[in-house]
């Protein structure tokens, strides 16, 4: 069976706007993984200075 559609190589998957738009896509993929990251680690330095703080107060 033969496409209906005319076959564009600039589209295609090996082709330069596929490329570019995957690459723009895996770029935000990572930033947003970047930018959760970042949420979990201020998540946990914010519980560990609070413990670090209670701890420094409990009698001994």
């Amino acid at each position: 069976m033969t496409p209906t559609f005319q076959f564009n190589p600039e589209i295609a998957r090996s082709g330069p706007i596929y490329r570019a738009a995957r690459l723009a896509l895996l770029q935000h993929e990572l930033m947003l993984s970047f930018k959760d990251t970042d949420a979990a680690a201020k998540k946990v330095e914010r519980a560990v200075a609070k413990l670090a703080e209670v701890n420094a107060t409990a009698p001994h």
